[in-house]
């Protein structure tokens, strides 16, 4: 009787927030002053940026409230740019045209509130109270929704694709540590012709297959990922993270080497810079008893918070005191 009222529920709000992507086209014009910073107002909380130049503007703070959300901006040059604004909720787009001038001044009563623009409101599928479950990590009820869309609402499930219907319940079986279930969806969505989600599938099949015990179908899945991925990806840092984590566990030294060392500068700035430094130096310490190469990466850990820091730490002075003559 609970979960019924809390779908119901779900239906309600889903219902009372959602738009039609017709309002997606609207784009407002607005003129500012180089000099000032200016307000952007929204009367939900659910708006975030979408697209931002950091050339023309600078995000300096955003106010979120229980009914609202403000940002504001500090414009950094004169000239014309383009400001994009998209509701989770509603799921519609808000454009604006920002041309940046030396000076300007206000009339009274200049409102910067922009969320009273005309909007259709459509009754939800399946699929949007789907999606509106998953984001809200309500997986049981997701998957739930998504199979009803799939079933009883053919035309919305040809216009997103098998594919990606799949990816996203495979997410909700991994999310739900069943992971016997979440392979059998990502082998269907990773032959999407969608990129982001053929290259996604990749990764969290290699993650169920890793939670599995499967470590070689793991590797299998994320050297197919590796080789196409751009250092752009954002994928990119993580698949090499978790195929080179594989490898340490498993101590094939070599194999780290090989995978980390012609990239490493690659990951200068990556979050997982530490455990690429700390990998290779166990690589050369205990694979190839190269104390220098060792004691080198060594030195690139500097984060005291890192997991093996001290482990690192420790090693580093060893082979201080042991192995390389500083003299």
């Amino acid at each position: 009787m609970k979960k019924n009222i809390k779908i119901i529920f779900v239906i309600f709000i889903v219902s009372f927030f959602f738009i039609s992507n017709q309002n997606s086209s609207s784009i407002i014009e607005k003129t500012v002053s180089l000099s000032s910073i200016f307000t952007l107002e929204f009367e939900t909380n659910s708006w975030i940026i979408q697209s931002l130049d950091k050339d023309f503007l600078l995000l300096v703070s955003k106010d979120i409230s229980s009914d609202t959300v403000i940002f504001h901006f500090k414009p950094k040059k004169t000239g014309q740019t383009k400001l994009v604004f998209y509701n989770l909720l509603k799921k519609g787009t808000r454009s604006f045209n920002i041309t940046i001038s030396e000076n300007l001044n206000f009339p009274a009563g200049f409102s910067t509130n922009y969320t009273n623009q005309t909007e259709t409101t459509v009754e939800p599928s399946y699929f949007d109270i789907a999606f509106y479950l998953f984001a809200n990590g309500m997986y049981d009820d997701a998957i739930t929704y998504f199979i009803k869309g799939k079933e009883l609402d053919s035309e919305s499930y040809a216009r997103l694709g098998e594919q990606r219907v799949c990816y996203y319940l495979g997410i909700c079986y991994f999310n739900k540590q069943q992971y016997p279930v979440a392979s059998t969806y990502f082998a269907i969505s990773k032959s999407s012709d969608n990129k982001e989600i053929k290259y996604y599938s990749y990764y969290y099949m290699a993650k169920t297959q890793l939670a599995l015990g499967n470590n070689d179908l793991a590797k299998d899945n994320l050297l197919f990922l590796i080789y196409q991925l751009n250092k752009e990806d954002s994928l990119y840092d993580n698949a090499y993270f978790l195929l080179s984590s594989i490898y340490f566990d498993e101590k094939k030294y070599e194999y780290i080497i090989t995978l980390l060392l012609s990239r490493y500068e690659i990951f200068s700035k990556s979050i997982f810079l530490d455990y690429f430094s700390y990998y290779l130096a166990i690589a050369y310490y205990a694979g190839r008893n190269d104390y220098n190469n060792s004691y080198y990466y060594l030195c690139k850990i500097t984060s005291s918070d890192f997991e093996f820091y001290k482990n690192a730490m420790d090693l580093k002075k060893l082979i201080e005191t042991n192995f390389i003559d500083f003299h």
